[in-house]
C-alpha cells in the first residue's frame, strides 16, 4: 500500500488553472494598452475637431472677405467701362455737331 495525501485540488487543476489564467492576464493586459491607445487617438481626434472648427470659421471669413473684394473690384471695372464708354459717346456726339 502506497500513502499518498490527496489534496482537494487534484495537481492537473491547479496546474490548467495557473496556464489558463496567464494567457488570460496577457489578454487583459494588452486590452488594457489598446484601450489607453484609443484613449489617447480619441483625445488627439478631439483636439484635432476643434482645430478644424476654429479653421472652417476663419475660412468663411475669409471667404466673405474675399468675395466683398472681388465685388468691388468688379464695381471699379464697371464704373471705368461705363466712363470710358460714356466718354466715346460724348466725344462722337461733339463730332456729330
Amino acid at each position: 500500500m502506497s500513502t499518498h495525501t490527496h489534496s482537494s485540488r487534484p495537481i492537473s487543476s491547479s496546474h490548467s488553472n495557473s496556464t489558463a489564467s496567464t494567457p488570460k492576464q496577457r489578454h487583459l493586459a494588452h486590452l488594457a494598452t489598446r484601450l489607453a491607445e484609443l484613449s489617447v487617438q480619441s483625445d488627439r481626434l478631439a483636439s484635432l475637431c476643434k482645430i478644424h472648427a476654429r479653421q472652417s470659421t476663419d475660412q468663411r471669413e475669409l471667404a466673405i472677405y474675399y468675395g466683398s473684394m472681388l465685388m468691388a473690384t468688379t464695381r471699379v471695372f464697371n464704373l471705368d467701362e461705363n466712363n470710358e464708354s460714356e466718354s466715346d459717346e460724348g466725344d462722337s456726339r461733339e463730332h456729330d455737331s
